[in-house]
């Protein structure tokens, strides 16, 4: 990339930054009054932990995305396709068909949110480790078994929640569906920090090398080139998954007393 494209691309950037800051003070301070410093420390109060949470949320997904659409050289499919959404979903489910939504794993959204964070971590992990081994770093054969994989966890959350007592199929619902209505501040600084330690972790594998190959939709695992995946043999065989991005983030829009 020369440095003319560099140049643009980082005025889009710092212009992006702007605008973003822009909105972030714009939901702030609309509609207060700081000359009351009652009223307005009561705005902050609930305006502010929604803002940090709207911020948290749209750098994971971002990020993930970034990642994930540069490795595979495709713009249009997400994370998603890897099959994070359908186990969230069955993690709670199965909590809640097996342990009832009185339990304390389902009633503490802190609890729930460290066993999220535990089980999938460590299904990911092994999975897609051995994925990863298997297809001899091959991505199509990744996002296909992705595919299957996010059929197979849904017709399994979707056989838990027919035979699941109505009362408790209400709560679970609660649980799953994102709102910044109802913030659970609790696990905010948990989350930046278990955000920015990914982010250090995964910083020193995009050394030179890796940033050289971008272009190309290569990645390394393990000082390994990725196979690249490319659009058009993608699209003429197979159909693209356009899925929404993961209900995890309902554990920091959702507060302990969402029930």
């Amino acid at each position: 990339m020369n440095s003319t494209a560099v140049r643009a691309n980082r005025r889009r950037l710092m212009l992006l930054v702007v605008l973003a800051l822009l909105c972030a003070a714009g939901y702030l301070m609309v509609n207060t009054d700081p000359g009351n410093a009652r009223l307005f420390a009561y705005s902050m109060k609930i305006r502010a932990p929604k803002l940090a949470a709207m911020a948290l949320t749209a750098v994971s997904i971002g990020g993930a995305s970034i990642v994930f659409q540069t490795i595979i050289n495709n713009t249009i499919v997400t994370p998603c396709l890897l099959g994070m959404n359908s186990l969230y979903t069955l993690i709670h489910t199965a909590v809640v068909f097996f342990l009832g939504s009185s339990s304390i794993v389902a009633s503490n959204a802190n609890l729930a949110f460290g066993v999220d964070v535990i089980l999938m971590g460590i299904t990911a992990t092994l999975l897609y480790g051995w994925i990863f081994r298997k297809t001899k770093h091959n991505v199509l054969y990744v996002l296909l078994v992705g595919t299957v994989l996010t059929s197979f966890f849904g017709s399994i959350q979707t056989t838990l929640t027919r035979v699941m007592d109505p009362n408790e199929y209400d709560a679970l619902l609660s649980g799953l569906v994102a709102s910044f209505s109802n913030i659970n501040s609790e696990i905010l600084l948990f989350s930046a920090l278990l955000l920015a330690g990914g982010g250090l972790c995964a910083a020193p594998r995009a050394g030179p090398a890796g940033r050289a190959h971008t272009g190309q939709g290569a990645g390394y695992q393990s000082g390994r080139r990725l196979r690249p995946l490319h659009p058009p043999s993608v699209a003429g065989r197979y159909p693209l998954h356009r899925g929404g991005h993961g209900h995890g983030r309902a554990h920091i829009l959702s507060g302990p007393d969402h029930r």
